[in-house]
């Protein structure tokens, strides 16, 4: 399933929505993923639209976020232990099997694989741009 959302705060709780028709072995999982990455896009990308698509395969789930911004890729930070904010590609790694950003003329697509037996990726790295 894919749905274009406008660019604004309000749209997280319906992105992720979207994860509560998937698989409830992974959906807590998947919510939490897609409730990242398209937070991400709205804060930090240059667009004006965000792009969900959930696709439910033999080995889980794959979430892509796309947004029109391919100048500002996705990074993680080390936030201080005293900051609010800055661990969600990190939360997003821990929970996926496979994470990465694609970049091309009409933005970027951050993908992410859950799945059932969900070996992490490495911690703390950004999704890697191909």
């Amino acid at each position: 399933m894919s749905l274009t959302f406008p660019a604004s705060p309000s749209v997280v709780s319906r992105a992720r929505a979207l994860a509560r028709a998937l698989d409830p072995e992974l959906r807590e999982d998947v919510e939490i993923v897609t409730s990242e990455l398209v937070s991400n896009a709205i804060r930090h990308a240059d667009t004006a639209t965000v792009t969900v698509e959930l696709l439910s395969t033999s080995e889980g789930v794959h979430v892509e976020v796309s947004d029109q911004d391919a100048a500002h890729l996705p990074h993680s930070v080390e936030p201080e232990s005293t900051e609010t904010s800055g661990r969600g590609l990190q939360i997003v790694a821990c929970l996926c099997s496979h994470l990465h950003c694609t970049t091309g003329p009409a933005g970027k697509t951050v993908c992410a694989d859950v799945t059932y037996s969900a070996a992490p990726a490495p911690a703390a790295e950004a999704p890697v741009a191909r």
